[in-house]
């Protein structure tokens, strides 16, 4: 509901001239209207046709595509689908809804259906390309084919697999493309030349009805039935009437009420749920007729106060919702509601055009001595006279001067005697006359004669009466033919705001605190009030039929006990509109009426409920008046404000009984629409995705009768600890919901307070991310503890192939141990005897003598060779060494110093880079023994000329080329070569290398080494 439809609400209702034969029952009030145009929404402001669908959802076909009201919004309906795009900007005919809740939609392009689960809506093509363009509207819709009435074709059958079958050709041309109503199980559809026909949907046959217009050309515009088999028929014409029995259809009769609309062109009718018949005429006017077709009322437009927003002239379509409502369709001047629900309170006010009216609208109390008179005062206007019946005023001026006076400001009446009034005004306490018409002031004791605002008055039981001026209270007593006062003896020091009598006959204060005065003359002052309580202003006492005494207060209202202490409070957090309440009045079942700064409230004190009304019910404005409240003795209320005064009796205040269907329109998932290939609102259960926690859910109530007021209750199962408080907001978001499932319900109120307890349910789940998901972490752990056991397996095996290691290193080790004490008994024991062979045989020979130093230079050099074995044996022991840049470094040094004390030319080639890693010392021993015995056997033996040493390192590989071109050695089989091969071959394959011989006689020898470096450790 938007600003300008709500600020247009009963404008366009009030009572015009009767018509005819008038009958108003003085309790009811007349129905408010409400106005939608394109402002609010609609797509365009002529409406073609209204249908509610069974959610109850409004559907508004209008010259340019078709709207859905859900009583928030006004929204257009569009067709997404490019083949359909034609129903965005055409006239709709026509709305038929089948079981499923699909639409099937008339336009002036042929049909069309919205499908109610996906949301879409979409062309439905006809059989024959020609007829796609041909108007169309849905007649009937049952669960397996839709009966059209189809420009040229006539009736035809849409069977839902798609099959078109022709029923019947028309015997002529429909006046007005449609159905103009559904009477006695008939769809009726208007022809040319003044004829009718009625379909059957039941049985799906139909029959013609001749209606004898006098011009063919007419049109017939509306149907509606009375009773039995006979139908009021609307046409350009007036009235006619159809007895489907007799097949005949008359004029009504003279004596009928409708034949005073003979002649008149009937736009439309409708039969409301109350059984009264609504008429749109040619004329201007809009009528309401009871069941005997007595004229209620007639309207008509307010160009003043409407501003020209509508025209009753232009109504052209009615349509009846499920609670009652009336819908106006506009040919020009959007939809309407007549909203008969809606004003519960007949309004008293100011009329200029009327003679006798109070100078002021704003009241400030009444006094009601028969069943037709009503005694207001009012603010600067004096003392009221209202006939309730007729409505005529006559005022009476405290002041004989012209002009007001401030003893016109009148703030209370009561009666002393049948004939006399007693009057509390701004200028002190008056007597009047009603038989004289005539004011007599009330003396004042002595110095108190000055002191004039007489602004409460209480009537004890005794008799007597109290009177509050200037915040004094006085007795009133009988003087000789008059009438003084007399400064009352229970409250001479007392300052009193206010004062009342229960009917134990304690007298209830607000003066210095409020407080109790009992029969006995001892005072109680109540034990809450120097707390939160005292700043309260009490504005009304009223002792409930109970004997509980209430209080309406600038903070709400309250509840004393017959103990002198508050114990309940009711405020704006308990349902009140406003919490500064003026009066309280009764009514026969125990509910409180009351009257507050916005509006009137009714409270029940059994169940705590508040019902709140605003001026879009009938109350006069929001705000009421202090003291401006009476019930009489038949149970009739009257509440006084500043436009007027309402005036009502509670039996007969009519509340909307229907309860309204909560529906969930629209989610969306951090802020972004919900994606989904069907319609939210069919929805059962929704399923969300990790991480899509944090959700807006929105919701309607489809009760139209006043939706603004509509109310909310909501609760997800799974995340909330209760229902919440009822309120008018339409949405709820929740934030970082934990994964799980959840249910989010919804129920509403309508504008009466009445709930409906079926809510509105939609299951949501949210997924659990991948990692918190049972058989994820079934999973995981599995995976967590192989992980851990394969980490302690990897570590245990490394730990194992450790000590295996150092076990093989600690056996290479031994083993070298004995290969070195090996060769250090072989070879050094054998090069030692040899020195001491030849020194021996040295020692024979004369000194000086060619043997003697031929034998000293063998000795000579059996001893550097026993040095240069030490120096093997010390490096390969040696821990620091134990690396294969070390190693290569090793054979460069010694291989290059062997071949430059030899004759033949020489090479040794390095790699560029040697990796840092760590070898064994049998790896070094092993290496640089078998390239030493090679380059031995190329110097010694091969002649050579050129010897080349060429080491690399290719990925984990280390291989070693020595080649000469000396004289080769033979090769195949059967070759013999020395030992030395043998034990060079024998070095390699211990480290799992490759070894390898090339020669050949006259072109040298080639011998390669390829070891692993990956057990070099």
């Amino acid at each position: 509901m938007t600003v300008n439809a709500t600020v247009r609400i009963a404008l366009a209702a009030f009572f015009c001239s009767q018509l005819f034969h008038c009958r108003l029952d003085c309790q009811e009030a007349p129905p408010g209207f409400l106005w939608y145009s394109v402002d609010d929404g609609l797509a365009q402001s002529t409406i073609t046709c209204i249908h509610q669908d069974k959610f109850g959802f409004l559907w508004i076909g209008t010259g340019y595509g078709v709207n859905r009201y859900d009583g928030k919004s006004i929204i257009k309906v569009m067709a997404t689908d490019p083949l359909s795009w034609e129903i965005n900007q055409i006239p709709i005919r026509g709305f038929a809804e089948d079981e499923k809740g699909n639409l099937w939609i008339g336009s002036r392009k042929g049909p069309y259906k919205y499908d109610r689960a996906r949301g879409s809506l979409t062309k439905v093509h006809l059989p024959e390309e020609k007829a796609n363009g041909l108007a169309a509207i849905p007649v009937h819709a049952d669960t397996t084919a839709v009966t059209w009435v189809i420009q040229g074709l006539g009736l035809t059958r849409y069977s839902l697999d798609g099959q078109f079958r022709l029923q019947e050709p028309l015997a002529a041309t429909p006046s007005k493309l449609g159905v103009i109503g559904e009477a006695g199980g008939l769809k009726w559809i208007p022809l040319y030349g003044g004829k009718l026909l009625g379909f059957s949907i039941n049985t799906g046959t139909y029959e013609f009805f001749d209606i004898p217009l006098k011009n063919t050309g007419h049109n017939i515009l509306c149907i509606e039935r009375l009773s039995g088999g006979e139908f009021i028929i609307g046409t350009e014409e007036g009235f006619f009437i159809l007895n489907t029995d007799t097949k005949t259809a008359l004029p009504p009769p003279p004596e009928s009420p409708l034949h005073a609309f003979s002649d008149q062109c009937i736009n439309c009718c409708e039969k409301d749920n109350n059984g009264r018949l609504w008429i749109s005429t040619n004329n201007g006017a809009l009528y309401e007729l009871d069941k005997e077709m007595f004229v209620i009322r007639k309207y008509h437009e307010d160009a003043v106060a409407l501003k020209n927003s509508f025209s009753f002239m232009h109504i052209r379509e009615m349509y009846t919702d499920r609670s009652g409502n009336i819908w106006l369709g506009t040919d020009g001047s959007g939809i309407g509601k007549i909203s008969q629900a809606s004003q519960k309170f007949l309004h008293f006010h100011r009329q200029n055009d009327r003679p006798g009216q109070p100078a002021s609208n704003f009241f400030r109390c009444f006094y009601k001595e028969s069943d037709d008179i009503l005694w207001a005062g009012t603010f600067n206007s004096g003392l009221n006279r209202i006939n309730l019946t007729t409505e005529n005023t006559s005022v009476a001026l405290i002041s004989e001067k012209e002009t007001p006076s401030p003893a016109n400001d009148v703030f209370f009446i009561t009666g002393l005697t049948p004939d006399l009034l007693l009057i509390g005004s701004f200028y002190g306490l008056y007597t009047f006359s009603k038989n004289e018409k005539t004011f007599c002031p009330v003396e004042m004791p002595g110095p108190e004669a000055t002191i004039n605002k007489a602004s409460r008055y209480l009537k004890k039981q005794d008799g007597s009466v109290l009177a509050l001026i200037n915040q004094t209270v006085f007795e009133l007593k009988k003087k000789n033919k008059g009438w003084h006062c007399e400064i009352s003896e229970n409250f001479r020091d007392e300052t009193v705001n206010n004062f009342f009598e229960d009917s134990r006959g304690n007298l209830w204060v607000d003066g210095n605190g409020i407080h109790m005065n009992r029969p006995s003359g001892e005072i109680y002052p109540f034990s809450r009030h120097q707390d939160e309580h005292n700043s309260l202003k009490i504005n009304c006492f009223h002792e409930d039929k109970r004997g509980i005494v209430w209080s309406a207060t600038s903070r709400g209202l309250v509840r004393f006990d017959t103990v002198p202490e508050i114990t309940a409070f009711y405020g704006t957090a308990e349902g009140f509109a406003d919490q500064f309440l003026y009066g309280i009045l009764e009514d026969r079942e125990g509910r409180f009426w009351i009257s507050s700064n916005r509006g009137l409230s009714l409270f029940d004190p059994s169940t705590e409920k508040v019902i709140n009304f605003g001026p879009e019910d009938g109350v006069q404005s929001f705000e009421f008046n202090s003291g401006a409240f009476f019930s009489d003795k038949n149970g009739w209320m009257f509440f006084g404000g500043v436009n007027g005064f309402n005036y009502f009796h509670p039996d007969s205040v009519r509340f909307n009984p229907h309860s309204p269907m909560p529906v969930i329109v629209s989610m969306d998932v951090f802020n972004e629409p919900y994606p989904s290939d069907s319609n939210i609102i069919v929805k059962k259960s929704i399923g969300l995705g990790p991480g899509q926690n944090t959700i807006t859910l929105e919701f309607a109530s489809l009760e139209l009768t006043q939706p603004w007021k509509n109310s909310f209750s909501y609760f997800l199962a799974g995340y909330d600890k209760e229902w919440s408080k009822p309120s008018i907001i339409t949405s709820v978001r929740y934030t970082h919901l934990p994964p799980g499932s959840y249910t989010f319900m919804v129920r509403a109120a309508n504008n009466d307070g009445i709930w409906n307890e079926n809510p509105a349910v939609l299951h949501i789940r949210i997924e659990k991310p991948l990692w918190r998901k049972t058989w994820f972490m079934a999973l995981a752990s599995a995976i967590v503890i192989s992980l851990f056991a394969a980490v302690f397996y990897f570590i245990s095996t490394i730990r194992i192939r450790r000590q295996l290691a150092e076990l093989e290193r600690q056996n290479e080790i031994n083993l070298l141990r004995r290969k070195i004490s090996s060769d250090l008994h072989d070879e050094l024991g054998s090069g030692l005897s040899k020195i001491i062979v030849i020194a021996e045989n040295a020692k024979l020979k004369p000194a000086g003598g060619a043997e003697a130093t031929r034998l000293l230079g063998r000795l000579s050099a059996t001893a550097r060779e026993l040095v240069e074995q030490l120096s093997v044996i010390v490096w390969t022991l040696n821990t620091g060494d134990d690396r294969l840049d070390s190693l290569i470094a090793y054979i460069h040094r010694h291989t290059g110093d062997f071949l430059e004390n030899c004759e033949a030319g020489h090479s040794v080639s390095l790699p560029e880079e040697i990796p840092p890693w760590k070898v064994s010392p049998a790896f070094k021993r092993n290496v640089y023994y078998a390239v030493k015995e090679a380059v031995n056997n190329a110097v010694r033996h091969s002649g050579a000329k050129q010897i080349d040493v060429a080491i690399q390192i290719t990925g984990e590989q280390l291989s070693i080329t020595v080649s000469d071109n000396g004289k080769g050695l033979e090769t195949g089989t059967g070759a013999k070569h020395g030992n030395g091969l043998n034990i060079m071959k024998s070095r390699i394959e211990e480290l799992e290398g490759a070894f390898s011989l090339e020669s050949r006689a006259g072109y040298g020898t080639r011998i390669s080494f390829s070891i692993p470096l990956k057990n070099t450790t």
